[in-house]
């Protein structure tokens, strides 16, 4: 199944989060946000599984994740409160 098909998780929100991720201290709470992340955006022919990467693989993909995130360019769902 090509990610292309995956239902929207809503608009893109283009508006900077006024609680920035950082890297270092949020790869945990974030962790559920980053399986999603990955199973939708990694690849483009065939879903990301977290389980599959390694531990730096993980955590360089969380780095990505984060600048994104910071940007405001993924979708609104990422940006739901954590916990």
């Amino acid at each position: 199944k090509s990610n292309k098909s995956l239902y929207p998780l809503g608009p893109i929100t283009n508006k900077i989060p006024a609680i920035q991720l950082d890297p270092d201290t949020d790869y945990f709470p974030y962790c559920p946000h980053l399986r999603l992340y990955l199973y939708r955006s990694r690849s483009r022919t065939t879903p990301q599984y977290f389980e599959d990467l390694t531990s730096d693989d993980t955590h360089d993909a969380f780095v990505e994740f984060c600048k994104k995130y910071n940007s405001g360019t993924l979708e609104e769902v990422y940006y739901a409160p954590v916990g």
